[in-house]
């Protein structure tokens, strides 16, 4: 709210306070004439009027000030005159009519206020006769007194709510050039800083090796950078303002170029073009153009060319390359498929005639031993049993070979498997095998990897087969299998109180026939390396630990799930 509203609606509330309460009781201790309580107590109760007005938001502050003239004439003669306090209130008029008008009309109703005081006091002058006096010199000064005290407290009440707001509105008014003044210093930071960017981008722009330019809709060019003007054959200074008129027929064919479709459509677009130079070589170029903006208008449009006459070389280099690779890769691949046929027309022959010579060997020894029983002597017959033993020695190492082929070939099905479950069912077919071995299996339960359920179930007994085997000479033999995290992976393991290795060669275990311990322990050397080969499919790791006459450990990962479907599994 302005303040001259706030202080109409203050002012109009003191006077009819004053009226009622002040000048009525006042006047009726004096016992001033009852025309002039009827006038005052009619002006009360308009001003009662007027208040409640402004609280509805009606205020009318000219008819306030004719009232007030109208008042204090009508009670000049029956309440003393000049010589009584009626005229101080003129005082209140000045200051109203000061601060409740603007320009000329201020300056009107001032000179009204001080032309009808004036008047007054003529016509009190020429009609003396008129003038009401005081009952006794205690009623004027009375009179006088209350006249100086209600004016002075209305003049009072609108200097300081005029001082007031003069207060707060040079607060505003310095906060605001306070505010002003870190505008302007943040204007000259940002001007300065755009000015410092701006230079950049021309350094950048200027020092670019591909053309760069920008044109309006006509075409004439706005910008064009020493690349672009070398490119087009002319001056950058001549050529802007000026269109590709000014430019060699192909120079000016390559520059336009694709400026309508970037128009048409509003965005970039990329397309690849050629320019034959003044040499007579005919260069590629990969331009782009854009259209420039200005509160969403179309104004103009950029182009940057960029030379990829060598880009284009290599790219046919390459090409040709990747011709070449893929034929290399044909006649890799069917060297590769040869190669298979002949392994597997190898695992034929191992299968089949490598097993009928061993059957028939340790046939004949068997028939030998039964049929010369009595004529052989205990040399003899030791011979022939390690002949039997050999005989089935080399079939388990057939089959061990087979299985490793079997597993380098197959295809991966990959499917979420129960490792505790599949440890669980080679336990016991362990325990089947040797019902008099004390043995202590501690698995985990619910351990789910992602893999081959068939080739998982080859690591499970190979490395369960591999603990239970150097765990025989143990008086109790004790296996875990488990898992813990390790560096956020998940890594199974199993463990054993067995015969355990050195740890000097452990780059040995995983090989195909290599035995740390011998012959003291019956074994191919094939299993791990099969361990070893799964694994590896299942794009995992497998690493041991051991301490001779403790036991060993042997750890291995599997693909996590991202990488399992994400990779392939070969």
């Amino acid at each position: 709210m302005p303040m001259e509203l706030r202080l109409y609606r203050l002012v109009c509330l003191i006077a009819w306070v004053a009226s009622f309460f002040l000048v009525l009781p006042i006047n009726y201790l004096q016992q001033i004439s009852p025309y002039v309580n009827y006038v005052v107590a009619i002006y009360g109760a308009f001003n009662v009027f007027l208040y409640l007005a402004s609280l509805r938001g009606r205020y009318y502050t000219k008819i306030f000030f004719i009232a007030l003239l109208l008042a204090l004439n009508a009670t000049w003669f029956f309440n003393g005159g000049s010589k009584g306090g009626v005229s101080y209130y003129f005082f209140a008029a000045f200051f109203y009519s000061v601060i409740f008008y603007r320009g000329m009309e201020r300056w009107a109703m001032v000179g009204a206020s001080i032309l009808n005081c004036l008047c007054l006091v003529a016509s009190e002058a020429y009609f003396p006769n008129l003038l009401v006096p005081f009952v006794n010199d205690l009623a004027q000064r009375t009179d006088i007194a209350s006249g100086i005290v209600i004016s002075g407290l209305v003049c009072t009440t609108m200097l300081m709510v005029v001082l007031t707001e003069y207060d707060r509105e040079h607060q505003r008014l310095r906060t605001l050039y306070d505010q002003l003044q870190l505008t302007v210093a943040e204007r000259k930071l940002a001007e300065n800083q755009a000015s410092k960017a701006q230079q950049r981008l021309d350094a950048v722009v200027a020092g670019t090796p591909d053309p760069i330019y920008v044109k309006d809709l006509e075409g004439s060019y706005l910008l064009v950078n020493e690349a672009a003007a070398n490119l087009m054959g002319v001056e950058e200074a001549g050529i802007l303002g000026k269109g590709d008129r000014e430019l060699s027929p192909e120079a000016a064919e390559f520059f336009s170029q694709g400026d309508q479709i970037a128009v048409r459509r509003g965005s970039t677009v990329t397309f690849q073009n050629h320019l034959t130079l003044p040499g007579g070589e005919r260069r590629s170029y990969l331009t782009t153009k854009g259209v420039l903006r200005d509160d969403g208008e179309v104004t103009g449009l950029f182009g940057i060319s960029r030379d990829v006459s060598e880009l284009d070389e290599v790219t046919d280099q390459v090409r040709r390359l990747n011709e070449e690779l893929d034929h290399r890769v044909r006649e890799r691949t069917e060297q590769l498929e040869r190669a298979i046929r002949e392994q597997e027309a190898f695992s034929y022959s191992v299968s089949h005639d490598l097993r009928s010579p061993l059957r028939h060997i340790n046939s004949y020894t068997t028939i030998l031993k039964e049929e010369a029983a009595g004529r052989l002597v205990p040399d003899e017959k030791k011979y022939l049993d390690q002949i039997c033993r050999a005989t089935r020695h080399m079939g388990r190492l057939i089959d061990d070979l087979l299985e490793l082929s079997r597993v380098s070939r197959s295809q991966v099905a990959l499917e979420p498997v129960n490792l505790s479950n599949l440890a669980i069912l080679s336990s016991l077919m362990l325990r089947q095998s040797d019902n008099e071995r004390i043995a202590e299996f501690e698995i985990d339960p619910g351990m789910i990897a992602l893999g081959d359920k068939t080739l998982l179930t080859l690591v499970i007994d190979n490395l369960f087969g591999n603990a239970w085997k150097y765990t025989s000479r143990k008086e109790k033999a004790r296996i875990r299998f488990g898992r813990e995290m390790v560096e956020g992976k998940e890594v199974f393991f199993v463990k054993d109180n067995g015969t355990g290795f050195d740890m000097a060669y452990r780059h040995k275990l995983f090989g195909p026939f290599e035995r740390l311990h011998g012959g003291d322990y019956e074994g191919t050397g094939i299993g791990l390396a099969t361990v070893k080969r799964i694994i590896e499919r299942h794009q995992g790791d497998i690493w041991a630990e051991g301490i001779p006459g403790v036991g060993a450990s042997f750890y291995f990962t599997l693909a996590d799930r991202d990488q399992a479907t994400t990779r392939s599994l070969s």
